[in-house]
């Protein structure tokens, strides 16, 4: 599985945790900067979006969730902390969490 996370300047915490429950792969953008960032995109492999709320630039967050709608790609939307972060993931989990590009393989 392979993760964007937007949102926060260092996630290394976050990176370690979301690894220990089976995330291969984690891209992160920081969402400062929007034009920098919407120009980025998100990767092919991207199968779930966590958005961090604090200091997150609002343009860039609705151009990654306008092309997130687009891709079929979920997006979950939690608070910096590690503790919240790792709720929402398991929350996410513990549902159908299939993306549109997964279950079109099916």
């Amino acid at each position: 599985m392979s993760v964007l996370v937007i949102g926060a300047d260092y996630i290394e915490s976050i990176r370690k945790e979301l690894q220990k429950r089976g995330v291969g792969e984690i891209y992160h953008v920081s969402g400062r900067k929007a034009s920098e960032e919407r120009r980025k995109g998100i990767p092919k492999r991207v199968e779930l979006i966590l958005v961090l709320g604090d200091y997150l630039n609002h343009n860039t967050l609705n151009a990654l969730k306008k092309e997130a709608k687009r891709d079929g790609i979920p997006l979950i939307f939690s608070r910096r902390s590690l503790g919240h972060v790792i709720r929402a993931f398991e929350q996410w989990k513990a549902k159908d969490h299939r993306t549109s590009r997964e279950k079109a393989r099916i």
